[in-house]
C-alpha cells in the first residue's frame, strides 16, 4: 500500500514594496528557496519594484496591491480576496505595514496560521504602532525577530508575549563573482577609485538611520591624522544632497566617492579594504553579512544585532554616532593589515557556519511545519501554541 504524500502548504509572503531594502530581500529570498516539494510560495505586496522580476523568474506568483496611501482601505478586502482564493495555509507577513494588515485580513479571512516577522528594534516605532502591534499579537501565532536586541526590545517596549516570540537571525545567499585584474581595474575607473589607497566602503540607503554624517565626521578625523585612504558610499535616498554638502564643509570631497545605487555589490566589495556600518538604528543588517561574506575587516557600530552577527574577533564594535570611535577603528584596520586578515577571515567562517540564507530558511521551515501541524490538530487558527 503505498504512503500518502502531504499536500504542498501554500504559504502567502505579504511585504510592503518590492524595492531593494533588507526586509525586502530577505522575505524575497524565503519565497524563491522554500522547499517546493512541501511549500508553494505565494507573495503580496502593496507596492512594486524591481525585485518583483526576480520573484516571478523564481516561479513565485506575484500579487502588487498598487496602495494609494496610508488610509487606502482597499488592500484589507483585496488580501482577503487573495487568502480566500489561494486557500492560503500560512501567512508571513514582513514589517509594520504588512505586519498590520495581513494579520487582520489573515484573522477575517480565517487563515490557519498567521507568523509576522520584525525586522527592527521598537524604539524605531511610534506609540500608536506599538500599541497596534500589541493588540494584533493575538491574531498570529509566532513573532519572528531577526535578532535577539529585536526580540528583547519587543518585549521590554511593546510587552509582547515571551512564549510567542521567537529569534531567527537574518540569512542571504551571497554569490562571489569573479574579477580578472582588468574587470578590476575598470570598476575601480568607472567609481573614480584610486587602487593605490585603502578603500573603506558604507553601503545602504542615504536616509537617517544609517549615521553617514557620523562616518564623514570620522573621515575628516582620517584625512587630518594622515591616513592616507578614500571613502565609498554605495546607495542612494534623501539625504545624498546633505551629505554632499557636507563632506565640502568637511573639506574631504576629495576623499569620498558618491557611487548611488549598485547592482554589483559583489564586485564593489572585492574593491574594499575595511567595511563600516555607521547605523544608529538596526534590526540585523544583510549588509552587514555581505560584508561577512566577503571575509572583510569590519567596524559597526553597536546597535540592533550588529554585535550578535559579528562575533568576537570578526571585526571592531564602537558606540553609535561617535565619529572619533568610528575614526579610530577604522584607522586601526588601515594601518594593522595582519589584524585585518585575520578579522576577514574569521567574519568569513563565521557567515559560512550561521547565516547563509539555507540555515534560516531551515529555521522557517520547521516554524511552519510546527504550527500548521498544531492548528490542524485543533481543527481551528492557530492564535497561541
Amino acid at each position: 500500500m503505498s504512503k500518502k504524500v502531504a499536500r504542498k502548504l501554500k504559504v502567502l509572503i505579504v511585504i510592503y514594496k518590492l524595492a531593494v531594502g533588507g526586509a525586502e530581500r530577505v522575505a524575497c529570498s524565503l519565497a524563491t528557496t522554500l522547499n517546493r516539494n512541501r511549500f508553494e510560495p505565494v507573495f503580496c505586496a502593496f507596492k512594486g519594484g524591481r525585485l518583483e522580476d526576480e520573484l516571478k523568474e523564481e516561479g513565485v506568483k506575484v500579487y502588487t496591491l498598487q496602495k494609494s496611501g496610508r488610509h487606502d482601505f482597499s488592500v484589507l478586502f483585496k488580501l482577503m480576496e487573495i487568502i480566500r482564493n489561494e486557500k492560503i495555509d500560512i501567512i508571513h507577513t514582513h514589517s509594520f505595514s504588512a505586519n498590520m494588515w495581513g494579520r487582520i485580513a489573515g484573522a477575517a479571512a480565517g487563515a490557519p496560521v498567521i507568523i509576522t516577522t520584525e525586522h527592527t528594534v521598537a524604539g524605531g516605532k511610534t506609540m500608536v504602532q506599538k500599541m497596534l502591534n500589541r493588540v494584533l499579537e493575538r491574531f498570529c501565532a509566532r513573532t519572528v525577530a531577526v535578532s535577539e536586541t529585536v526580540r528583547r526590545s519587543l518585549l521590554e517596549q511593546e510587552g509582547l508575549s515571551p512564549e510567542k516570540v521567537i529569534t531567527i537571525h537574518n540569512g542571504i545567499e551571497f554569490i562571489h563573482p569573479v574579477m580578472d585584474d582588468g574587470a578590476f581595474s575598470k570598476l575601480a575607473a568607472e567609481l573614480g577609485i584610486d587602487t593605490a589607497l585603502p578603500v573603506v566602503t558604507v553601503i545602504g540607503r542615504l536616509e537617517p538611520p544609517k549615521g553617514h554624517a557620523h562616518l564623514l565626521n570620522a573621515f575628516k578625523t582620517i584625512v587630518r591624522k594622515g591616513c592616507a585612504s578614500q571613502l565609498l558610499l554605495v546607495g542612494d535616498g534623501r539625504l545624498r544632497g546633505d551629505l554632499e554638502t557636507l563632506a565640502g564643509e568637511l573639506g574631504i570631497s576629495d576623499n569620498v566617492i558618491f557611487a548611488g545605487h549598485r547592482s554589483d555589490i559583489g564586485n564593489i566589495l572585492q574593491l574594499t579594504d575595511v567595511a563600516v556600518l555607521s547605523s544608529v538604528r538596526e534590526g540585523f543588517s544583510i549588509t552587514l553579512l555581505e560584508y561577512m561574506a566577503s571575509s572583510l575587516p569590519i567596524v559597526a557600530t553597536d546597535v540592533g544585532g550588529n554585535r550578535e552577527a559579528i562575533g568576537d574577533g570578526c571585526g571592531i564594535i564602537v558606540p553609535p554616532a561617535e565619529p572619533e570611535a568610528l575614526a579610530d577603528a577604522i584607522m586601526r584596520l588601515i594601518n594593522d593589515s595582519n589584524m585585518a586578515v585575520k578579522m576577514g577571515k574569521r567574519a568569513g567562517d563565521r557567515f559560512k557556519e550561521r547565516f547563509n540564507i539555507k540555515t534560516m530558511v531551515k529555521r522557517v521551515e520547521l516554524l511552519y511545519e510546527h504550527l500548521y501541524s498544531c492548528c490542524h490538530v485543533n481543527s481551528s487558527p492557530c492564535e497561541a501554541v
